[in-house]
């Protein structure tokens, strides 16, 4: 469900800020939402977090081909398969 590289770590979706990853299930690191895309400090202190499954432009004011970025994660899902995305 997420592949550690040191520095980076990618995960599907996201997790869930008030959980230790053990506790995570699948369904956190595939449908995890808001409470990741919300969270006020960075999950962790060494890694930035590169999730997908949200599309860029779906967050307010972000247009196709844009990064959208919060604390500890940035996202570069394009969308590549939805018409929008061009």
């Amino acid at each position: 469900m997420y592949f550690d590289l040191g520095g980076i770590w990618l995960v599907h979706a996201g997790l869930n800020p008030n959980m230790t990853i053990k506790e995570q299930t699948t369904e956190q690191f595939r449908w995890v939402r808001d409470e990741f895309h919300c969270m006020q400090q960075p999950y962790f202190a060494n890694k930035q977090i590169v999730p997908s499954h949200t599309i860029i432009f779906t967050f307010p004011g972000v247009v196709p081909g844009k990064i959208v970025q919060g604390a500890g994660w940035f996202n570069i899902d394009t969308g590549a398969s939805h018409p929008r995305s061009g």
